[in-house]
């Protein structure tokens, strides 16, 4: 990034004063002083046209540090899509083990920024004719959808606390937690149905 002139300025007399010119110094030093009067009267006479420049000119500095960041963006981005065609060809994976260490030491090349990982990406689909639908996946509040709720959690602790009941097991859990909690559905699962669903969705997609 290109430095301002005012920390070029800054720099210089750094500069001087390591070298001990001291007269060199002194004669920019009274042009820094004579400068900083002329602005600061300038200031008074017209605060509000300053105030505008001054405004004008950090919207400025702004578009340029935009307009790096994005070029270094598309530098990241060609660089990546370069390796990628590359190395598309060469890959390949044996099982599902390689693959997820692909697809990690892939993401590990990606830069911090959430942001530009979503332009890089977008890039790439673009490039690749690559069209992804977005899951439409419902919003899950703290109780729905999320194991047991927090309700039900504090009334059990309540329960365990005051000594009205003795928590064992799930099967007392869910006998308790019904007890108190009469408005919410509270469903057991057990090992044994996990293990015999398990192996019915398995025969379906061995049926497939």
């Amino acid at each position: 990034m290109a430095l301002s002139s005012a920390e070029r300025f800054r720099r210089f007399k750094t500069k001087l004063q390591r070298e001990g010119n001291e007269l060199l110094l002194k004669e920019f030093q009274e042009k820094d002083a004579v400068r900083n009067l002329k602005s600061h009267q300038l200031v008074k006479q017209n605060p509000i046209k300053i105030a505008k420049i001054r405004e004008q000119n950090r919207i400025r500095q702004a578009k340029r540090l935009v307009k790096l960041a994005s070029e270094k963006l598309g530098s990241q981005v060609n660089q990546l899509s370069l390796s990628s065609a590359s190395t598309t060809a060469s890959i390949t994976c044996k099982c599902a083990q390689t693959l997820a260490k692909a697809v990690h030491s892939a993401k590990r090349g990606f830069p911090v920024s959430s942001t530009k990982k979503e332009e890089i990406i977008r890039h790439l689909a673009m490039k690749h004719e690559i069209t992804a639908k977005p899951l439409a996946l419902p919003k899950l509040n703290h109780l729905f959808g999320n194991g047991v709720g927090g309700s039900v959690k504090r009334l059990m602790w309540k329960g365990v606390m005051a000594k009205k009941c003795i928590v064992r097991n799930a099967n007392d859990f869910v006998q308790y937690a019904t007890s108190v909690a009469r408005n919410i559905n509270v469903i057991l699962v057990d090992a044994q149905q996990i293990k015999s669903e398990s192996s019915s969705l398995d025969q379906r997609w061995n049926n497939i």
